[in-house]
């Protein structure tokens, strides 16, 4: 289980209310009250941090989705923390340097919460995972002050509910050994592996005609994400593949706006990539394209990310249409064949 570098800030925000209150152990109540205050991190007003890169863009998701589910409980944070702090009083003991040890029952919390969380399939804790988890079990100071907001929550746990109905999750299924990888695609794989562990990175543009080829490059990235010799970066990342879903024809605006959807839940949640069906080549008689415009603010956008596809010929009508194109993410060509392979032919 990955644990997200917020979930490392609210633990030494909640060791900081230990100490402030002169207690010998972090309990429950101090991870509430670093909770709350995390939420009021002002991730959405412009100021001197960059929230839109690298790891400052992933705090910035997990403060959100924290902010909403607070939010919905109808709590002040700020008159929330007053009370709480109001209700632990003082624990009586100077802090005289060295390790401050959660208690036995924030122990209980984290264990509680990885449990709920590895049951709905996710592999990353984050902030709102331990709150969810602090209000369904609260502790009794924490249910006195916080009354009515305290219960079940109505957020998934996994936070893409949506998207988890339209993709495939590889990186489930390559550790539930359900992938077999190709071999002879380490050029393709390297590249893809290289860019996704780069903290900046943004999306990521396989070109090939080939479906075939497409899938093996991903499935073998899935499986590579969980390797001793994958890049550092990519250990706690999620790959979605959503490219069975349709985006022209018929069919395309509910399409469109299941993906829209499901790539919103993707950009609020941790650490997730979703590889994207193929764009279209560019219509030669103008007009618009709702799937190539929506890629396209996705990716100025930068989250989340994303493995996008284009067939060689599309790659050459957009680039022609629009050169932007070539900025908006990393190029990697992907041969029709592995190395070694035979051709169909023969």
């Amino acid at each position: 289980m990955r644990v997200s570098a917020s979930v490392q800030l609210v633990w030494e925000l909640a060791g900081r209310e230990a100490v402030a209150g002169k207690f010998d152990e972090i309990a429950p109540e101090h991870f509430c009250l670093a909770l709350l205050k995390l939420s009021e991190l002002p991730v959405d007003e412009a100021g001197e941090m960059d929230f839109s890169e690298g790891p400052a863009r992933e705090l910035a998701t997990e403060v959100r989705a924290l902010r909403r589910e607070i939010e919905s409980r109808s709590i002040d944070s700020s008159e929330a923390r007053r009370e709480l702090r109001h209700g632990l009083g003082s624990g009586g003991k100077d802090f005289e340097g060295g390790d401050l040890h959660r208690s036995q029952e924030s122990r209980r919390l984290f264990d509680a919460t990885v449990r709920r969380l590895d049951d709905a399939g996710g592999d990353t804790l984050e902030p709102i995972h331990l709150f969810i988890e602090l209000m369904e079990s609260p502790s009794e100071i924490i249910a006195e002050v916080l009354s009515s907001a305290v219960g079940p929550s109505t957020t998934d746990v996994r936070m893409t509910p949506v998207l988890d109905a339209l993709a495939a999750d590889l990186t489930k299924r390559a550790r539930e050994n359900d992938l077999a990888g190709v071999e002879g695609r380490d050029a393709e794989c390297q590249a893809v592996l290289s860019d996704l562990a780069r903290p900046d990175g943004g999306c990521i543009f396989l070109v090939t005609d080939s479906d075939s080829a497409t899938r093996a490059v991903v499935e073998t990235v899935a499986l590579g994400t969980g390797s001793p010799e994958a890049p550092k970066g990519v250990g706690g990342i999620r790959i979605m593949d959503a490219t069975a879903v349709v985006p022209y024809g018929a069919d395309s605006v509910d399409a469109i706006d299941q993906l829209r959807e499901g790539l919103r839940e993707a950009g609020e949640a941790s650490g997730v990539i979703v590889v994207l069906p193929a764009i279209q080549a560019q219509n030669p008689e103008g007009g618009s394209d709702p799937w190539a415009d929506l890629v396209a603010t996705v990716v100025t956008r930068g989250s989340p990310r994303c493995i996008g596809r284009f067939t060689r010929d599309a790659w050459d009508s957009w680039v022609d249409f629009d050169p932007a194109w070539k900025q908006r993410g990393q190029v990697v060509w992907v041969e029709e064949e592995a190395a070694g392979d035979i051709p169909w032919e023969l």
